[in-house]
């Protein structure tokens, strides 16, 4: 992750603590120790995730971040004060922002990639774009309402929405991590597919089968392997005919095609990656 935004993670944590301080004045103590339990435990995992980038991190800030957002929100109705809410405010839309850029996914992904491997993150599938917001929504939703009524002693209410947070966020987690694995690798060897959501197994083709990648014309007909999502496809045609696993729910179907269309966050970036080999390390 760029140090740029690694420092705006980092800000918008050390804004949101100071919000917190402010809002909690004069609060109960089991407001305190609720709010306080659960602000710390994101931003530990949001700080760790910044410093240390990694494709767990990249799905872990992802879903955090904008309850973060959220958080200072509350923060800031409850009484934080117009400068240090507003000023956390904007720090969270800042670190959301630069979380959900390309580059910082690509970064993310490509600090746990193997040896020569460059990786290049997939687009959403957009059919999967509004369950995984409604998803989110409620999960975010039973945190927050947890966190509230724990504060104001209802006990019984802040329990069971804390345990249906939990078990949603660790049922969520799983589809979280799945999105943040899927990308196109371009290694010395090839092409490999690595998409756990879209494919049954990942798809390799090695260098002397690619006949061509380019940017997707408008009325090809290769095989949609983006879900399809939204955005300029790369077009990747093979000398040989590819068997592809396809899932459709909990199977997969074997397909077989010459060329197949994905979707890389930046395009232009992959195209670039492929044209030209990456940089030998300097002999000693």
């Amino acid at each position: 992750m760029p140090p740029v935004w690694q420092a705006l993670v980092a800000v918008a944590v050390a804004t949101g603590a100071l919000a917190g301080a402010a809002a909690l004045g004069g609060r109960s103590r089991p407001a305190m120790v609720s709010a306080t339990v659960a602000c710390w435990a994101m931003w530990a995992v949001m700080l760790l995730a910044a410093l240390v980038p990694s494709v767990a991190g990249l799905a872990a800030l992802r879903a955090l971040a904008p309850l973060h957002l959220v958080a200072v929100i509350v923060m800031w109705a409850a009484g934080a004060g117009t400068w240090r809410g507003l000023a956390a405010t904007l720090a969270a839309v800042a670190a959301v922002t630069a979380i959900g850029a390309a580059e910082s996914g690509r970064a993310m992904v490509q600090a746990s990639a193997y040896g020569d491997e460059r990786r290049f993150p997939l687009r959403i599938p957009a059919p999967l774009a509004l369950p995984i917001v409604l998803s989110w929504l409620v999960w975010a939703a039973a945190v927050v309402l947890a966190v509230i009524g724990l504060g104001t002693r209802r006990w019984v209410l802040g329990t069971v929405l804390a345990a249906a947070g939990v078990a949603l966020g660790g049922f969520l987690w799983r589809r979280w991590l799945g999105l943040a694995r899927r990308w196109l690798v371009i290694v010395p060897a090839g092409l490999v597919i690595h998409d756990p959501v879209m494919l049954g197994e990942t798809v390799m083709l090695p260098s002397a089968t690619v006949r061509r990648m380019e940017l997707a014309r408008q009325g090809t007909g290769s095989l949609d392997l983006s879900g399809p999502a939204s955005g300029h496809l790369l077009d990747i045609e093979a000398a040989d005919l590819l068997t592809v696993l396809v899932r459709r729910g909990r199977d997969a179907q074997a397909i077989h095609a010459r060329s197949v269309l994905v979707a890389p966050s930046r395009p232009g970036a992959a195209l670039a990656g492929w044209r030209q080999p990456a940089t030998p390390p300097p002999s000693t």
